[in-house]
């Protein structure tokens, strides 16, 4: 089944709404990932009315950033309370809800044939701007709207899944830290001995990939991990045993677990330690802020986590709190292989059911 398509601005109108009265205060942003995030701007002696406002089913777009990032920012609100944004971006609607769905139109904007048309499109600035009317170019397929529901329903079939299991995950990892915290640091410290991190870990730095292009490819499946998650993939890699990766330069106090393949970047630290779950949750008790040397940007050294003060068990306590918490935290990790098993199907899928290669017609979600 063939769609027929239409050009992106003959579907949308630009709403260009300020807060000039001062009745919404809750500030967003907007992140490579395409969502609405809280903002973390300093707003004082800010003119919020300057601001615009963002309602339900109405788009942010980020175009001041497309050629840096290899990536349009766009995302559709959905909130039921107004929000404000930077009167940076752009905010827009669509025009006719009898021919195009917004939850569609999102869906759209999350196919990688829209950020490579957006990047091709960019200026020479450092930052690579995308102008608003080539923006408008975006070629965007329109089924009936029975199809384009049905083609809604099968993507947020795959998401609520995922967002199930990040939950089951959420409650799993509370817990162990829970357990961690009664046991280890509110109730009997004192009968531990005292020591620093040193003592059970070692630690390394990431390293710059070999290779330029980390796109997802077939030759290239080898996860390239950042401060904070997984930037893109390569084909080879520095480690394929069981790590825990923080940052070092930039983002701080996410804690990242592998055991299997992968390449940790320049910006991040490696911990190993035969008492990996132990490690892991005194990692993610550290104020991190108090061990920042940067100026410009955060900054923690190897030295700086070795030192940390540390309590330490006996072998057989530690040994015991490693089998419980193991048991409960490999049941995390396998949930988390499983979205990315039904995130990598899902964004298969996508593609072919917004060309029309799949038939939707019959299917009952």
């Amino acid at each position: 089944m063939k769609f027929n398509y239409e050009k992106l601005g003959n579907l949308i109108e630009i709403s260009e709404k300020k807060n000039s009265d001062l009745t919404v205060d809750n500030l967003v942003g907007m992140n490579i990932n395409k969502e609405f995030i809280p903002s973390v701007a300093n707003t004082n002696g800010t003119n919020l009315a300057r601001y615009k406002l963002i309602t339900k089913n109405q788009f942010g777009c980020n175009l001041m950033h497309v050629g840096r990032d290899k990536s349009v920012v766009v995302s559709k609100y959905s909130e039921e309370n107004p929000s404000i944004i930077s009167p940076s971006y752009k905010i827009f609607q669509v025009k006719d809800t009898d021919l195009i769905l917004p939850d569609f139109l999102m869906l759209c904007f999350l196919r990688s044939e829209v950020d490579r048309f957006c990047w091709f499109y960019t200026d020479s600035s450092v930052r690579g701007s995308l102008d608003w009317s080539k923006f408008c170019e975006i070629d965007i397929p329109l089924p009936d709207l029975d199809t384009q529901q049905k083609i809604v329903d099968i993507y947020q079939f795959f998401s609520d899944r995922i967002e199930l299991k990040k939950k089951i995950n959420k409650n799993l990892e509370e817990i162990v830290e829970n357990h961690f915290k009664e046991k280890y640091i509110k109730n009997k410290p004192q009968v531990y001995t005292k020591t620093t991190l040193n003592t059970i870990i070692t630690i390394t730095s990431g390293k710059r990939p070999l290779v330029k292009d980390n796109l997802k490819t077939k030759e290239m499946n080898i996860p390239l991990i950042g401060a904070s998650s997984i930037m893109g993939y390569t084909n080879q890699y520095l480690f394929k045993e069981k790590i825990l990766i923080t940052g070092r330069v930039g983002t701080h106090g996410i804690i990242q677990r592998f055991d299997s393949k992968c390449w940790p970047s320049d910006n991040t630290l490696i911990i190993k330690s035969k008492w990996y779950e132990y490690v892991y949750q005194i990692l993610k008790t550290i104020n991190y802020t108090k061990l920042n040397r940067g100026s410009n940007q955060p900054l923690i050294t190897q030295s700086d986590l070795k030192n940390i003060e540390i309590i330490l068990p006996s072998e057989k306590e530690l040994q015991e709190f490693e089998n419980w918490a193991k048991s409960i935290m490999q049941k995390v990790d396998e949930n988390k292989k499983e979205n990315s098993k039904l995130s990598n199907l899902r964004d298969i899928l996508l593609p072919k059911l917004m060309d029309g290669e799949i038939d939707v017609s019959n299917i009952e979600i």
